[in-house]
């Protein structure tokens, strides 16, 4: 299979191999960085399965030449094709429809019981998937590592745009955080009744790590489809009266 240039995962297929080391338990030593990283994409991805233990010692800032085995037993060019398309703002569903085999492949893999090559798309996981658009969401979205202050370059993005939306700290207290758009704050000022949904453990709060925060979902009836709509969403780490009043 051609590294990176995945047309059909459905129909490129991986090869497999078990190891053929003679003790149950085998040291090996590079010399160079590279070297490793020769073996581990032609010879430890292609293993069916495998566990790894270490132990290292750090020199400094000396950078362990390993960490790329802790990622994930994909070959890295399934890990390239997930990426290219959560980069293209696909979600699991979407990806899932492009894994599927058809019949010819189904019926290849049940006649043949001995091979070494399996399709590519048998490989990927729910997991693989999610934690992709996960670090991507976190790439996109956190402005500095700093939690609080890459809160408040979000919110002064979202004035710029034209959005409404408060945040606010309080000294060993909640902390809260409401945007709306201009089309849901309209909504919002129009409407005669509000409901109010509450979804539990959304995120960590931004006041203690140990503690989880709430996210608030102020939901309208619609006059056009006459069906709820979101109009305003706020995260607070405590539901108290005091918090929502503001």
């Amino acid at each position: 299979m051609n590294t990176n240039n995945i047309t059909n995962i459905s129909d490129d297929l991986s090869n497999r191999c078990s190891p053929s080391y003679t003790e149950d338990e085998v040291t090996l030593r590079f010399e160079f960085e590279e070297l490793f990283a020769d073996w581990f994409k032609n010879v430890a991805s292609r293993h069916a399965n495998w566990i790894k233990h270490s132990k290292r010692n750090y020199l400094g800032n000396t950078k362990y030449i390993g960490q790329e085995m802790i990622k994930a037993r994909l070959p890295v060019e399934v890990r390239e094709w997930i990426k290219k398309h959560v980069d293209r703002d696909l979600d699991w569903k979407q990806i899932k429809n492009l894994l599927r085999l058809d019949e010819s492949r189904l019926d290849q893999l049940e006649n043949n019981t001995r091979f070494s090559a399996m399709p590519a798309a048998l490989f990927v996981k729910y997991k693989d998937v999610k934690n992709l658009i996960d670090a991507r969401i976190v790439y996109l979205t956190k402005k500095i590592s700093n939690d609080k202050e890459s809160i408040k370059l979000c919110v002064d993005t979202l004035k710029q745009e034209g959005f409404f939306s408060l945040l606010r700290f309080h000294e060993n207290g909640p902390f809260l955080l409401s945007w709306a758009s201009p089309w849901q704050k309209k909504f919002l000022e129009e409407a005669e009744e509000w409901y109010i949904d509450s979804t539990h453990k959304t995120c960590k709060s931004l006041n203690n790590p140990a503690e989880n925060n709430y996210l608030f979902t102020i939901v309208v009836r619609s006059p056009i489809t006459n069906k709820g709509v979101p109009v305003c969403f706020f995260i607070t780490d405590r539901e108290v009266l005091s918090t929502l009043d503001q």
